[in-house]
């Protein structure tokens, strides 16, 4: 009989993203278009903190790391905590295995295009109704340069460690990220 102690997969892909933008003037726009129902928040879509928009990423990184391994001690857990704000911010976003985020803005101004990227192809955008989503669109481009000068904070990482046949070319990017605090 064989045992096995270390942890099995059946890919070779592993990527991972972690986004946190704090945004007071993007924040409110985006709790508007969640309430009008302009973003699926269906369980399966909003569990383990990904995708979420409007929430406190201090509770949202616990919660999703609680879940990725729930032997962590509560030490290791206010480890992983230290630099997590208790407040609510506009957007966070945590995938700790399969991100398909292989991009990050290089400037404030392309922020609000990648973040677009992410909520449509994260499969949390559910814009059935087309005037909704070109409303949503509308407000955050008549809004932009506000939006580009209230950033507090934009932490944008995503990596791509995958092995074998997911393994990157040796001319492929395997990180990006973007920082900015005001």
């Amino acid at each position: 009989m064989k045992i096995r102690t270390n942890f099995v997969t059946n890919s070779s892909s592993y990527s991972s993203a972690e986004i946190k933008i704090d945004n007071p003037v993007l924040l409110e726009i985006l709790k508007k278009y969640k309430e009008l129902g302009a973003f699926n928040t269906s369980e399966w879509d909003w569990s383990c903190a990904n995708n979420s928009i409007a929430v406190n990423p201090k509770q949202a990184k616990k919660e999703a790391l609680e879940g990725e391994n729930p032997f962590l001690t509560k030490s290791e857990l206010r480890s992983e905590l230290k630099g997590y704000k208790d407040e609510e911010t506009a957007f966070f976003f945590y995938e700790g295995e399969q991100a398909e985020i292989f991009y990050a803005p290089n400037r404030l101004e392309a922020v609000i295009g990648c973040l677009l990227k992410v909520i449509e192809n994260e499969g949390n955008a559910r814009f059935e109704n087309k005037d909704l989503y070109r409303q949503f669109l509308r407000e955050l481009q008549d809004n932009l340069d506000e939006i580009n000068d209230n950033y507090v904070e934009v932490s944008w990482r995503a990596s791509n460690d995958g092995y074998g046949e997911a393994e990157p070319s040796e001319y492929e990017e395997t990180e990006w990220t973007f920082e900015y605090h005001k």
